[in-house]
């Protein structure tokens, strides 16, 4: 190197040359092929001896490469045939060849293999880097999957197989084409009556039963949405609260003007538990549930005896609904009920 490069530059392409394998070839007409992988203990020690090999070999085969990428850089002159790869992050492949046509007979251009992997990014994410890469054989490549602001990873796929929802992915040796494609989800889904099952985009009330399914009140029905499926029960009408006991009971008020009271267990349901219309549910600390009403105070349900609170049997000075609520709020913080 020393005629070719100064001194300095030499011993910066030289420094640390160890852990190295070198292999001679010969065909059948004696041409030659020297194979050396070299391992260098950092990345950076890597990238310099790759650089000044490169300016090196430039000098002495000349600037006009056969091949010329990022980390493969191939040179064919006067019958000489010298390359020089990067595999990984810490070896550097170099193959000096007398003779191009000994590549192919010692089957040699296995050292010059590249493959392809394409990959691609769903709207409102990305994947780094992206498009068709180029690729050698027997190295490694990560790819990053990053979500624009308010969305999540849904699914990644390679090779058509889904990995879950990794943040990035590495191949590793690789010998053959691949592909690599990313999903994204928003946070934050609506679904209303032009994009789903729902009975009606006007909702009164929500919860989630025992098994998973998300319950919806609505102005024509109840709605139940399991993830995938819709499914709507309309026969009732409407729907103005909706509440989970701790046993995972459902319980329904339906409209109009909150009819009466149902109860959903399992695939069984009851209907008119309570005498007066039920606009507020809730259950206290010992397990008792609690119904308002439309102006006709509250019930407390014990699991065993209904109770019903007005202003004639307590010291309630109104009935109406807001005092309800108010007693509902207190129950669930285990507090004694009192009208100022």
């Amino acid at each position: 190197m020393s005629s070719a490069l100064s001194d300095s530059a030499v011993k910066t392409a030289t420094d640390g040359w160890g852990g190295d394998t070198i292999e001679y070839w010969e065909s059948s007409s004696d041409a030659g092929l020297l194979i050396m992988l070299t391992a260098w203990d950092t990345t950076i020690d890597a990238d310099e001896f790759f650089n000044n090999y490169v300016a090196f070999t430039d000098v002495k085969m000349g600037t006009s490469r056969s091949t010329s990428q990022a980390k493969f850089i191939r040179w064919q002159n006067n019958g000489n045939d010298v390359a020089i790869k990067r595999i990984s992050d810490i070896n550097v492949l170099i193959l000096i060849c007398t003779d191009t046509s000994v590549i192919n007979e010692l089957n040699a251009s296995d050292y010059f293999a590249t493959f392809t992997i394409s990959a691609s990014a769903g709207s409102n994410g990305s994947i780094t880097p992206s498009g068709n890469i180029t690729v050698f054989s027997g190295s490694n490549y990560t790819f990053t999957i990053t979500p624009n602001s308010g969305y999540y990873i849904d699914n990644v796929l390679i090779d058509g197989v889904s990995v879950g929802n990794v943040t990035s992915y590495t191949f590793i040796n690789i010998t053959a084409n691949h592909s690599i494609s990313a999903s994204f989800m928003n946070y934050w889904t609506t679904y209303n009556e032009s994009n789903s099952g729902i009975a009606d985009d006007l909702v009164f009330a929500t919860a989630a039963d025992n098994a998973g399914n998300i319950w919806f009140g609505t102005s024509k029905g109840i709605s139940k949405f399991d993830g995938s499926n819709w499914r709507t029960y309309d026969s009732y009408g409407g729907c103005g609260v909706i509440f989970k006991d701790n046993t995972g009971n459902m319980w329904l008020v339906p409209l109009p003007v909150y009819s009466y009271l149902m109860v959903v267990v399992g695939t069984n349901y009851s209907i008119g538990l309570v005498s007066h219309a039920v606009s507020a549910i809730a259950m206290d600390s010992f397990g008792n549930k609690w119904f308002g009403t439309d102006g006709y105070g509250v019930y407390k349900d014990d699991g065993k005896i209904l109770t019903h609170y007005n202003s004639q049997n307590t010291g309630l000075t109104s009935i109406m609904n807001i005092r309800a609520m108010v007693a509902i709020v207190q129950a669930m913080c285990g507090l004694e009920h009192k009208v100022e």
